[in-house]
């Protein structure tokens, strides 16, 4: 069964930072690829080349403009998502009573 990876990245441009997330369905145990992330990043709307593999940051493109992405390994939100806690709990199969 897959289980589904959240990617956290930063989109940087004008001087404005985004802090955005994307899914990537992975067997258990596996770590996403660059080519996943790329996919990842892509079904985000981003036109995307990698041009750090070290960091992973992406040159990204939309409507003429270029901008970067920088996908995030170590990211801890400072606070709880209710909102996504909320919607993962409505897909969870109800406990079966004894």
């Amino acid at each position: 069964m897959k289980k589904e990876f959240i990617v956290h990245f930063k989109v940087i441009r004008d001087g404005e930072v985004k802090l955005l997330r994307g899914l990537i369905p992975l067997e258990p145990g596996a770590e996403p690829t660059l080519a996943q992330l790329a996919q990842c990043l892509k079904e985000c709307g981003h036109d995307v080349q990698l041009i750090d593999e070290r960091r992973v940051i992406f040159a990204g493109r939309k409507d003429g403009e270029e901008y970067k992405i920088d996908v995030l390994d170590d990211f801890h939100p400072a606070t709880r998502d209710r909102d996504a806690e909320q919607l993962a709990t409505a897909f969870q199969k109800p406990e079966p009573l004894l």
